[in-house]
């Protein structure tokens, strides 16, 4: 007897999990159905990116609810959560069938999309822009009023609209001839208002202010319009000065200063130029200020206070000076610049950036304008600078210990007796320098040109890379090691 042949069955779908049906007889099968087989659909993702029409920042963007509804959307989402700080949303795990992804936050319109989901797939739902309330129609009038106390034309005052708690800027308005003021805002949201009007003493911070939708209307907490009155500075107090930056010989560039007013009202200006225009301070109420002239590398110019009031309304304070004494905490900008010997007396140099500038004269302190030591540069930056006018050696030489001195021009300088141990020459132009009774330890000259170079009873560990044929290693007149 033959026995009949068994079978297995294997269904499958793209996008499903398949299933395999085994032992199958064709013969005793033929004519009745088999159990059903059912495939499961592989679950999958949607993707989507948010965007904010005003007052985008990562943390507002990390705050917006994005909510995955049925389609059509029933009252409570399947999932919901945040973006990532760009915006960017993930959901998965998900069954095919059809969504609806709605964004929303407080302050803007809600934004959705529907999103069909295939077995197995990541959809791109694409980007939900949501559009700030003031902008649109639904907005509403954030108004009010700011009035003068000594004028009949309350016109022209600043009324700056911040957001709260973030404290983003959402519109500056100025005010009308009778002080009212208007800015398109979200109900759902608080706002202060900071007030500025030069002579009169201004509102820092007015708020939170909320929206009471009875009386159509933002009020502050306990329920009171906005309606401020300014009061005209006692006095419009005025101080002025000038600013001198010293030595001469620094870039017009470099010449400047940072000037800081501290007192009643704090001012700050960045960058004074030392160009013989007046600094002043103007519209200070009354009271005692000092004045601070300041830059890292600069001393400090800071005269006695003074006090402004009725009788002395303002205040002269002359040439205020600042003088470089540390180059290092400068981090002046030298590159193409000419330094002379003298310039650099009695300044501390070490770690300084020279990084291209044009060095000249006796830097070994013989110049008898500028008699002193020997500079010292330790861990200096040289690179690219030009030294072919300046001695940096002799009776006694310069520290260049750890100096970078790569791309620097020292062709034919005197560099005898100079301490230099670990200075980088790499590249450096040494043809024919004296480095004669220099120390040279952990130096590198690797790629450095040495044609005709005098190392005479220099002190070298492991020698100089003799990297140019032409040097005139002969006349060294003592072994490369100590």
């Amino acid at each position: 007897m033959v026995a009949r042949p068994n079978y297995t069955l294997d269904f499958s779908a793209p996008g499903y999990d398949a299933v395999e049906r085994s032992g199958v007889d064709a013969a005793a099968d033929a004519d009745s159905p088999g159990p059903d087989v059912v495939l499961e659909a592989r679950r999958g993702a949607v993707r989507a990116t948010v965007r904010l029409g005003r007052l985008q920042t990562p943390t507002r963007l990390q705050a917006v609810d994005v909510g995955l509804f049925t389609e059509p959307p029933g009252d409570e989402a399947l999932r919901s959560v945040n973006p990532d700080a760009a915006g960017d949303v993930l959901i998965d795990n998900l069954v095919p069938g059809r969504y609806r992804l709605r964004a929303s936050a407080p302050g803007y319109l809600a934004e959705s999309r529907l999103v069909v989901l295939d077995p197995d797939s990541e959809v791109f739902a694409g980007t939900l822009d949501l559009q700030h309330v003031s902008t649109t129609a639904s907005a509403v009038a954030l108004s009010g009023t700011v009035r003068l106390d000594d004028r009949a034309d309350h016109a022209g005052t600043a009324v700056e609209v911040r957001l709260q708690p973030a404290d983003l800027l959402l519109d500056v308005a100025l005010t009308d001839a009778d002080g009212r003021f208007t800015v398109r805002a979200a109900p759902d949201e608080r706002y202060a208002l900071r007030v500025a009007r030069e002579g009169y003493q201004g509102v820092e911070s007015l708020g939170p202010l909320l929206w009471d939708a009875p009386q159509e209307r933002f009020e502050d907490e306990g329920g009171a319009p906005i309606d401020l009155t300014l009061l005209r500075n006692p006095i419009d107090g005025r101080i002025a000065l000038t600013v001198s930056v010293e030595p001469a010989w620094l870039p017009p560039q470099e010449r400047y200063a940072r000037v800081v007013l501290t007192g009643p009202v704090s001012r700050t200006l960045e960058a004074a130029f030392d160009d013989g225009e007046a600094i002043v301070f103007d519209g200070l109420p009354e009271g005692t200020y000092a004045v601070r002239v300041e830059r890292a590398g600069f001393t400090t110019a800071s005269p006695a206070p003074v006090v402004l009031d009725l009788t002395s309304p303002t205040a002269e304070l002359g040439d205020l000076v600042v003088s470089l004494s540390d180059l290092a905490a400068a981090r002046l900008d030298l590159e193409g610049h000419a330094i002379d010997a003298c310039d650099l007396a009695g300044l501390s140099v070490v770690d300084a950036d020279l990084g291209g500038a044009i060095l000249r004269g006796d830097f070994t302190g013989r110049d008898a304008a500028c008699p002193g030591a020997p500079l010292d540069l330790t861990d200096a930056n040289l690179v690219g600078a030009d030294l072919t006018a300046a001695v940096l050696g002799g009776e006694a030489g310069v520290t260049l210990d750890g100096a970078n001195l790569t791309g620097a021009r020292l062709a034919g300088v005197d560099l005898r007796r100079v301490s230099a141990v670990g200075a980088d020459f790499f590249t450096a132009d040494l043809a024919g320098a004296r480095l004669a009774r220099g120390d040279f330890r952990q130096a590198n000259f690797t790629s450095a040109r040495l044609a005709a170079a005098i190392f005479v009873d220099a002190v070298l560990v492991n020698g100089v890379p003799a990297a140019d044929p032409a040097s005139a290693w002969p006349e060294l007149g003592a072994p490369l090691e100590p």
